[in-house]
């Protein structure tokens, strides 16, 4: 069955909870997308709800309405992230301790239903 999906509203690349390391972003993506259930959240101004968090990177899901909402599936959260790790300029490589280079990310993507999903660090 097909489920309405919420509308994007736009996305800022800030560092709101720190950086995450752009391939465990996509893992977590992953395992949001095979998730199932209706994520719920209680009310408030960026009510946050950590749904994913691995090697120091994480994923968020945040209420902003005054009433307690749910997403119609972990999926409106993993659009958040795939939306966030695909925008270039959310995106930035540095040097691991091995000398290695790594692509941080760090994000916010915006829906018009008053939720927002964050990328970063845990």
């Amino acid at each position: 069955a097909l489920t309405k999906r919420a509308t994007f509203d736009g996305l800022n690349c800030q560092k709101i909870r720190g950086e995450g390391q752009l391939s465990t972003i996509v893992t977590g993506i992953q395992q949001l997308l095979l998730k199932s259930g209706r994520p719920s959240s209680a009310p408030g101004r960026a009510t946050c709800n950590l749904v994913f968090c691995e090697q120091g990177s994480a994923i968020w899901w945040c209420n902003d309405n005054p009433y307690s909402y749910s997403l119609s599936s972990y999926g409106e959260i993993a659009d958040g992230a795939i939306r966030i790790a695909t925008n270039q300029q959310c995106i930035q490589a540095s040097l691991n301790r091995g000398g290695g280079e790594e692509q941080k990310l760090s994000g916010q993507a915006f829906y018009k239903e008053g939720f927002n999903v964050i990328v970063g660090g845990c």
